[in-house]
This record gives structure tokens, sequence and C-alpha cells, in this order.
């Protein structure tokens, strides 16, 4: 039977859990059926740096940082297979103050269309489609709470299908931008 695609009203969440203080380490996302990538960079390992983006079963993803220089590093995608220079999935020029953009495309077939993510404060983002429609909102909760899966400390409300490829997507974007605007002064421009 067919999965039928959510009513445009239809709001998930995601759940952030465990290290709040590394974009790039130590922390899971959860989250409706299926949703589930972890995040870990071997804090030992000194150069090349990777971040493994794990999913429920495999590896999904991957960031290779070059950390040094004026861009931050590659991005493996596994399915569809991709690889790009971070930059492309944070895109500055030509975007208003405090927003980053990237490209997404629900499938091989269907164009890619531009997302920005809009920078509120360290602690909240916002995803917009390029027509500037609100599709979902990043928080750090205030105070972090234990939970039987770990501890909760920031959530992403959204209303576009989990299924869809703009979540990973959206996901690795948001790591990243979260990653360059903690850490700013390394990656001049971005």
């Amino acid at each position: 039977m067919a999965e039928e695609p959510p009513a445009e009203h239809t709001v998930y969440e995601l759940h952030f859990l465990g290290n709040k203080l590394d974009p790039r380490h130590g922390f899971t996302i959860m989250g409706a059926p299926d949703v589930y990538m972890r995040f870990d960079t071997p804090v030992e390992q000194l150069c090349p740096i990777r971040t493994t983006i794990r999913g429920l079963e495999q590896d999904i993803a991957w960031f290779d940082w070059a950390l040094h220089g004026s861009a931050p590093g590659m991005v493996t995608i596994v399915d569809p297979p991709r690889r790009f220079h971070m930059h492309e999935i944070a895109i500055i020029d030509g975007q208003p103050p405090y927003c980053r953009a990237f490209y997404s495309a629900p499938g091989p077939t269907v164009p890619s269309r531009m997302y920005r993510w809009f920078r509120r404060d360290r602690q909240a983002y916002e995803l917009y489609t390029d027509c500037g429609t609100l599709i979902g909102a990043f928080s750090v909760h205030p105070v972090e709470e234990d939970t039987e899966a770990g501890r909760l400390f920031a959530s992403f409300s959204y209303n576009f299908h989990w299924k869809d490829p703009l979540l990973m997507d959206a996901m690795l974007t948001l790591s990243l931008n979260r990653f360059l605007d903690q850490y700013q002064d390394l990656f001049l421009g971005y």
C-alpha cells in the first residue's frame, strides 16, 4: 500500500541529543519513523579530520575538513552518490545578512531548488524556500532535558515529508552552519 503524502499542515519534529557544544561531534538527530543521524568526529585525529554521519545501519555521509585556506572542506553523500565542496551548502554570495543557501532536489529527475538557513542567533535558525516560505525551525533549548534516548538539547520542527532528501541535506547544512558560526574566525567570508 502506498504511503499517503502528508497534509500541508503536518509538522514533524526532530530531537537533537548528546553534545550541544560541537556541531560536528557526539550528537544524534532522531525523530519520525526511521530518521536517525549520528555525527562523530574522532578527537584524536589530527589531519585529515573526518566527520562521519551514520544512519540507522550504515554511514550516510562524511565531512572531510580542510581547516586551512578559505574553504572548510568536502562533503560526500552516499545515496544518491554526491561529492562537493562544503561552500556549495553554505552559499553566502547574493544572500541577505545572516543567511546561507544550499540546493536540494527531491530526486534525480527533478531540478534542484534553493533553500536558505537564516540565523536568528547562535541558538536558533530558520529554514526557508527560495520564495521565502518558512518550512523549518531549529532551536537550542534553554535547559537540557534527560530522556531515555539521551540528553535532549535542541529540536527542529519542519513541515515537509521526512522521506524527502531535503531533510538530510538540511541537517547536513545546519551542522555546517552551526560549526561555521561557532568558529567563524577560521573561515573568513563564511
